[in-house]
């Protein structure tokens, strides 16, 4: 990361509002750090996501991937019922797919 920072010319205000899925960067790191020998020769798979329609059902698939408590939050703000949920689709994937392929293994729609 030292490495990135100096080549990208990034602030140290820079680095500290960096986040990955949500949470920042260094406990992103501790979450995801395993044995270098467990790591070593295998890829790692990064997600962004980017809201560019500007809508509500981008932003609780967006939610919903990254962390049940975000998705619980937008979901709280909403008065939508069950159904409406249900029937998200994330870039043509049901919400709940989509959640679990994209980093959130233990979403569940309903709480």
């Amino acid at each position: 990361m030292k490495i990135a920072v100096e080549k990208h010319n990034y602030s140290s205000l820079d680095v500290a509002r960096l986040s990955c899925n949500g949470m920042a960067i260094d406990k992103f790191a501790k979450m995801y750090r395993g044995n270098a020998n467990e790591l070593s020769g295998k890829a790692v798979k990064v997600f962004s996501f980017d809201n560019e329609m500007q809508n509500i059902e981008a932003d609780i698939c967006i939610a919903a991937a990254s962390s049940n408590e975000k998705y619980a939050a937008i979901k709280q703000g909403l008065t939508k019922p069950k159904s409406y949920f249900k029937s998200i689709m994330c870039n043509g994937v049901p919400l709940d797919k989509f959640a679990k392929k994209f980093g959130n293994k233990k979403f569940r729609i309903y709480h």
